[in-house]
């Protein structure tokens, strides 16, 4: 254990040995990369749940994946139909295009279930090893607007109950994350073991990666890992544009509607 120590007792910053995200929106993982220059590999990063409710009956019977089995849903996301869980498989790009370079596209042929269910295993038993060892862990939940709003206050003070009966290291904590407008409605206030925070927005969840930057420095402002990782907010700004720039298209939203541009820089 590397984060309670005397060292950092008496700053106003918080460490945490890792920053897990516990899924609902892929944003929350690139957003954690953006900031920080590098996410690790946990299980929830790149995860669809359903809802809070399929997350915490995870959480109380996590032997139950992939137990009703798994399907590969048209949109090529593998279902778990226990849970509801949908992963992203690995897929060989260069089957992809035809004998001439043309591109042909994915189908359900070209998905490993046995590859999805092996990799999500691993991750599933290093998730709850984290939970189960000494390190200080910061677990991040944004808020989805589609949960049901009479129970989602009852099933995140669960969500709590359970992360401060089974985290070994007790200086652990949760951060909810909600749009602004949520997160008043919820009547939720934050304590010693929950911190809270707000984006103005979500990105879309079909372009989890264009994430208001600005927001997410905010959120993890006073926030910091104890594995490497960047700390120049400039260098940080710099480093996401760039990234959005080398994409071949950008996203601009006009009268409610999201038009996608080819950037300048990209050749037809």
């Amino acid at each position: 254990m590397k984060a309670v120590n005397d060292t950092y007792k008496n700053t106003n910053t918080e460490y945490f040995d890792n920053i897990i995200s516990l899924g609902n929106r892929c944003e929350t993982a690139f957003a954690i990369k953006a900031v920080f220059g590098t996410v690790n590999s946990t299980f929830f990063n790149w995860v669809s749940d359903p809802d809070i409710k399929s997350l915490l009956s995870f959480l109380n019977n996590p032997d139950l994946l992939f137990s009703k089995g798994m399907i590969t849903q048209d949109y090529m996301m593998c279902k778990d139909l226990e849970f509801g869980f949908e992963f992203h498989p690995k897929i060989d790009k260069s089957k992809m295009y035809d004998e001439n370079g043309n591109y042909i596209g994915a189908d359900k042929s070209m998905v490993d279930l046995e590859e999805v269910k092996s990799r999500m295993t691993y991750l599933k038993n290093k998730f709850f090893n984290s939970v189960k060892s000494n390190d200080r862990n910061l677990f991040v939940l944004c808020y989805n607007s589609n949960w049901d709003i009479k129970t989602a206050k009852q099933s995140i003070e669960e969500l709590e109950i359970w992360l401060k009966s089974n985290s070994a290291n007790k200086d652990s904590k949760l951060m909810l994350i909600f749009e602004k407008k949520y997160y008043k409605k919820l009547g939720i206030s934050p304590n010693n073991f929950m911190i809270i925070k707000t984006v103005n927005k979500f990105s879309h969840p079909k372009h989890a990666d264009e994430i208001n930057i600005k927001d997410w420095i905010n959120i993890f402002k006073n926030i910091e890992p104890l594995y490497p990782h960047e700390t120049n907010i400039d260098v940080i700004t710099e480093n996401y544009k760039k990234y959005l720039n080398s994409k071949p298209h950008k996203i601009i939203h006009f009268l409610g509607f999201r038009i996608k541009i080819r950037r300048k820089n990209q050749s037809l």
